[in-house]
């Protein structure tokens, strides 16, 4: 049976807009098979650095992963929101991730963009900080880091080039751009710049997502995981959550969103593993909720440590030959920082 696109469902706001849905990459992954099966882990942080001393933590951290770690995922905000978004600052963050001696594959975060709007972080135009990131960071068909890997990204003139995929071990590893406030919906200053450039940045994720349903199913990976920046508050898909309550008031801006995880959790078979930062609350559970309000069972979030709690990540080991693939564990460095 052919699965249905969920670009598909959105072709009438994309008529309303008249924006043409994006045109996505060529096939170039490097088959399942050719890769191999094998047992493997990656390092797994975000929300850091967002101060002097917590760039020197991060460096720590990023020395001292272990040998068995194959790559490191950094789901962004690499600064507070009440320090400039200057090319300065930008520059000396990326930077510090450009030293990882391992590949680091990176999606930006609200504060590197969405939210440069705000005075105290300069008065930035977002698109236009956007558009920096693409160049020095997501121009390049490759991950950040002294060692890099090779990605796919999003092309097309209404791709976003930071969507990005890779295949590691049998497994599918994958970003989608979805920042924090509300989805970027509070920001930009421009309201209807806003909501049509929001709208189409919603398609390219949903054409994105189908191409790797599509790619999943092509290379057999056994397993997906996708990292965004936001925590889409799943649990505003509860009835009884105060989350739903408030969200029946005012703008949900993650619920097209959790519905296109649910289409992906429908049209694929095999475990799902979605990473995000955003809330610094590091937590591991299965928040994502069918019709009938019950957690869908091979969908597991994970959500990073951060500021403050910057000596601590995560290491997740994927064995695909294992059900659950994943297994989940905190690590720290030693937090012995001298006043910088």
């Amino acid at each position: 049976m052919k699965r249905r696109s969920f670009v598909g469902s959105m072709a009438a706001a994309a008529a309303a807009t008249g924006l043409v849905p994006p045109r996505l990459a060529a096939a170039g992954d490097t088959p399942a098979g050719a890769r191999g099966a094998h047992r493997f882990a990656f390092a797994f942080i975000g929300d850091l650095p967002y101060t002097g001393l917590e760039e020197r933590m991060l460096v720590r951290i990023l020395e001292e992963i272990d040998p068995g770690v194959s790559f490191v995922v950094h789901v962004g905000d690499i600064k507070s929101s009440s320090e400039p978004c200057s090319d300065e600052l930008l520059s000396r963050r990326l930077a510090l991730l450009e030293q990882s001696r391992l590949p680091l594959l990176f999606t930006p975060g609200d504060n590197e963009w969405t939210d440069c709007w705000r005075p105290r972080a300069g008065g930035f135009d977002p698109l236009e900080r956007l558009r920096w990131l693409r160049a020095r960071v997501h121009a390049r068909a490759q991950t950040m880091g002294r060692q890099t890997l090779p990605l796919v990204r999003q092309s097309g003139p209404d791709g976003l080039p930071e969507n990005t995929r890779l295949i590691h071990g049998s497994v599918l590893f994958a970003t989608l751009n979805v920042p924090g406030s509300n989805n970027a919906t509070q920001t930009v200053r421009a309201e209807k710049l806003a909501a049509e450039w929001n709208a189409a940045r919603e398609r390219a994720n949903a054409a994105w997502v189908d191409e790797l349903i599509e790619v999943a199913a092509r290379e057999r990976c056994p397993a997906i995981v996708l990292a965004s920046h936001a925590n889409p508050d799943f649990f505003s898909d509860d009835p009884y959550s105060i989350h739903h309550a408030v969200n029946r008031v005012f703008s949900d801006g993650y619920a097209a969103h959790r519905n296109l995880l649910r289409h992906l959790h429908e049209a694929y078979p095999g475990e799902i593993l979605y990473l995000h930062g955003d809330t610094h609350r590091q937590r591991i559970d299965q928040p994502l909720l069918d019709a009938d309000a019950r957690p869908l069972p091979r969908f597991t979030r994970v959500e990073c440590y951060g500021s403050p709690f910057t000596s601590s990540w995560l290491r997740i080991v994927v064995d695909p030959s294992q059900r659950p693939i994943f297994e989940i564990n905190s690590r720290s460095v030693a937090a012995d920082l001298p006043p910088g």
